[in-house]
């Protein structure tokens, strides 16, 4: 196995989510350093492997986390309290730059699509106000009634269906390929499959995230192969993981973007 297609990224904390812009080429990382109390974010450029920038100003160190990431804008978020996981507060960065372009302390942040950010001023479900706010400075455009916010939610949600992004199928031992993909990686690997798949096609690659028991513990590894059976490369992702995950991998722009321990974020161009 050759590691001239991989390029791996540590950063200052573990890594907690992983989403890409398309626009900008960009992968949009949150870390975050239990010991220190500190989170913080970085931009991967995707095409030169390189990080663009690491860190963004801001006044809470801790208490804060990616929301989501649109047409060169990352969406941050607060919480409502630290006793309470809800969030509250939105923060907007510009993608390209890691810079603070404005902040809205008091409502929360509920999607974005193309005309503008859906955000939400009470929590209760029978008190729910939603507004739509302008995309480049976070003023209040309009108010909408829960009809609109409906068809907002469904829009939001076919915006997301036209990336480029492809995410694993998951396979639990319900499913009938179950049994395909343990004979499969069992062939491949020669390793006795339990619990889960993360799996996808791409080109003529094979990528397939697993379950082994090894001495006992659960470990969770990454196979990527030909459509001879080939391995081109293999990983374990978490050595002790807690239970089964999902979506454990994502392909984008001819490459496979996963996780390593939470620790290592590692592109495997295919």
């Amino acid at each position: 196995m050759s590691t001239q297609n991989l390029t791996s990224f540590s950063f200052d904390g573990l890594i907690w989510k992983v989403i890409p812009d398309e626009i900008n080429h960009l992968l949009v990382v949150e870390y975050r350093n239990s010991d220190e109390h500190l989170a913080d974010f970085s931009a991967i450029d995707l095409k030169k492997k390189k990080i663009k920038w690491q860190g963004i100003k801001k006044n809470e160190p801790w208490w804060i986390g990616l929301g989501a990431v649109k047409d060169g804008y990352i969406y941050l978020h607060g919480f409502k309290d630290i006793q309470n996981p809800e969030h509250k507060g939105i923060i907007s960065v510009a993608s390209d730059s890691g810079k603070v372009l404005w902040e809205e302390k008091t409502l929360s942040f509920g999607g974005v699509f193309s005309e503008g950010i859906l955000a939400l001023q009470n929590e209760e479900e029978e008190n729910k106000v939603y507004f739509l706010l302008d995309l480049k400075t976070g003023k209040q455009k309009k108010e909408y009634s829960d009809v609109e916010v409906l068809k907002k939610l469904n829009q939001v949600f076919r915006e997301k269906q036209k990336s480029n992004i492809q995410n694993a199928l998951h396979f639990t031992p319900e499913s009938e390929y179950f049994p395909k993909l343990s004979e499969y990686v069992q062939e491949v690997t020669g390793e006795q499959t339990s619990l889960a798949f993360d799996y996808a096609e791409y080109k003529n690659f094979i990528i397939i995230s697993y379950y082994i028991y090894s001495d006992n513990k659960l470990q969770n590894l990454l196979l990527i192969a030909n459509e001879e059976g080939d391995v081109l490369w293999k990983e374990i992702l978490d050595k002790s993981p807690k239970g089964v995950g999902m979506d454990t991998f994502f392909l984008l722009e001819n490459a496979v973007i996963f996780v390593k321990e939470k620790k290592e974020l590692i592109i495997y161009e295919l």
